[in-house]
C-alpha cells in the first residue's frame, strides 16, 4: 500500500483550509481598514483558492487504484 497519495491529499487538504482562512480573514480586515489591507491581497488569494479547485478536477483521483 502507496502512504504517499494519502499523505498528499492530506497536504492538499490542509493548504485548502488555510487559504480559506486567508480568506475570510481579508474579507474582514479589508471591511474594516481597506488601507491597510487592499482588495488586492484578498483578490491574490481568491486565485490561488480558484487555481486549487481547477487542479483538483485536472488532476486524476487519488483514491483510484490504478
Amino acid at each position: 500500500m502507496n502512504k504517499f497519495p494519502k499523505f498528499l491529499a492530506l497536504i492538499l487538504l490542509v493548504s485548502r483550509i488555510y487559504i480559506i482562512y486567508k480568506l475570510i480573514t481579508l474579507l474582514y480586515w479589508t471591511q474594516q481598514n481597506p488601507i491597510e489591507y487592499p482588495m488586492d491581497k484578498l483578490t491574490w488569494w481568491s486565485c490561488l483558492l480558484i487555481f486549487d479547485i481547477w487542479l483538483q478536477n485536472v488532476l486524476p483521483s487519488m483514491d483510484s487504484e490504478d
